[in-house]
């Protein structure tokens, strides 16, 4: 083998001996290379060098092809032959370990089994001896198992929030749907509760039945009566309580304990889906949703978002008994009801008739008619008798030239 550095890259080089005089690429840097004779051997009596083993150089090593030199990737994977050969190494020392391990373990037993003290002593002290020298291996497996742990929850936690985003749109005109004040001013979030229940259960669950134990929300569903937080038996119950009583308090602690997990499971994930649905109202205004792909409740939470963002403190009413009005708004000692109607024709009468009602139930000072479509020319002169603005949903934010 002759052996030579390349003026280029500085990197050692070897190549056959029917190289000699002839062309080569350098594996590195692609530098065409005169490949030189191979030296004269030594004398008997020349002063012996100290040469470096090539597994403990720094450089990389490579070899030279005279024919057809590696170059691009092939190069690459030629110097990665150090890094394999380190692998390799330690792959022996971790089987070596294990093997010297399960040896004294082996020896200690025998030794203990048979009598022979000097075989026990002598595999216990070898024993600890592999202990110790695998503890660092043990800790190290360890601390990267922890991590790639970590990191699949952490994947496992971004793909759920992209499918709880890509259904963004659609929680929030829901969240706006359910969520009601009730007459104290408290939020009641019942209705949303159970709506992110039946996400959980129809979107979530299918897509990924490993993040939790679906199992535990179906024998405690959120409506069901919870158990009692039960003690679990300890040790003066075992004296004085007879097997079937023991027995039962311990079914009973079980039950207890499954139903508060089943609890802390469904809050976390709402806590998730709530923080998702946050985090995309903040980054999308709620006038770039696609209207088009509403429903009607859902037309009426969007008109009223529009409206909280302007600074309206806008609530939906009930389905039922409103007297047509759709949301209530004030603003600035202000009142005004607003009947939502998402059609797909030209709104007649009734609406303006339900707002003309709605006026008059609520004490309201305005009363609007807000649609995606246009008006009748008979709502439009009823409209403008009875002092009720007809408007597009687009002019929601901003209903000042309607107040003045």
């Amino acid at each position: 083998m002759i052996d030579f550095v390349c003026p280029s890259c500085n990197r050692s080089l070897e190549v056959e001996d029917d190289a000699a005089g002839s062309t080569a690429p350098c594996p590195a840097c692609n530098t065409s290379l005169a490949i030189p004779a191979k030296p004269a051997p030594k004398l008997i009596n020349d002063t012996p060098t100290r040469v470096t083993p090539r597994f403990l150089r720094d450089e990389p090593q490579g070899k030279v092809n005279a024919k057809a030199g590696p170059t691009g990737p092939q190069a690459q994977n030629t110097y990665s032959l150090s890094a394999r050969q380190k692998r390799a190494v330690e792959r022996q020392k971790k089987n070596i370990a294990l093997f010297w391990f399960f040896a004294s373990l082996t020896i200690l037993f025998l030794g203990m089994v048979s009598g022979n003290s000097s075989a026990a002593v002598f595999g216990f002290i070898s024993l600890v001896a592999a202990g110790i020298y695998i503890a660092p291996e043990i800790r190290r497996y360890a601390a990267n198992a922890a991590k790639e742990a970590a990191e699949r929850q952490r994947q496992l936690q971004a793909e759920v929030d992209a499918l709880i985003q890509k259904h963004a749109d659609a929680l929030r005109i829901k969240r706006l749907q359910k969520r009601r004040p009730d007459g104290y001013g408290n939020v009641v979030d019942e209705e949303w509760n159970r709506e992110m229940e039946y996400f959980c259960q129809k979107v979530l669950r299918p897509a990924f039945p490993q993040i939790c134990d679906w199992s535990l929300l179906d024998r405690f569903p959120r409506a069901a009566k919870q158990p009692l937080n039960a003690r679990a038996p300890g040790v003066l119950d075992a004296v004085f309580l007879s097997d079937r009583q023991l027995k039962k308090a311990r079914m009973q602690a079980d039950t207890a304990r499954a139903a508060l997990n089943a609890d802390n499971i469904r809050q976390a994930l709402f806590r998730r889906i709530d923080a998702q649905v946050d985090a995309h109202s903040e980054s999308k205004p709620i006038e770039a949703l696609d209207v088009s792909t509403l429903s009607p409740a859902g037309y009426e939470a969007y008109c009223a978002q529009v409206l909280m963002d302007d600074g309206w403190d806008a609530t939906t009413t009930q389905t039922s008994g409103d007297q047509g009005v759709d949301i209530l708004a004030t603003r600035n000692g202000k009142k005004a009801v607003f009947q939502c109607k998402f059609y797909t024709s030209l709104v007649g009468n009734a609406a303006v008739q339900e707002a003309i009602a709605g006026r008059a139930w609520a004490s309201a000072d305005y009363a609007f008619v807000v649609s995606n479509a246009d008006f009748t020319p008979s709502a439009r002169a009823l409209a403008a008798k009875a002092g009720v603005h007809l408007i597009h949903h687009s002019s929601l934010s901003n209903l000042d030239p309607y107040l003045n």
